[in-house]
């Protein structure tokens, strides 16, 4: 299952509007994530930001 198809399962849908929104706010968090990860790349920023939204939707 594609990560649109699980938000939407989880009664999230990602229309164009939210879906812009959060690209918009997830690229400025890549943008300094990886500073406040030693040694860390982008891809590991990209996997922290995903982490911890999915933490965050949960509370």
């Amino acid at each position: 299952m594609g990560w649109l198809a699980a938000a939407e399962a989880a009664g999230m849908p990602m229309g164009p509007g939210r879906l812009h929104g959060y690209a918009r706010h997830a690229m400025a968090i890549i943008e300094i994530e990886p500073a406040q990860l030693p040694g860390a790349d982008t891809s590991r920023a990209v996997v922290s930001l995903v982490l911890g939204t999915a933490a965050g939707e949960q509370h």
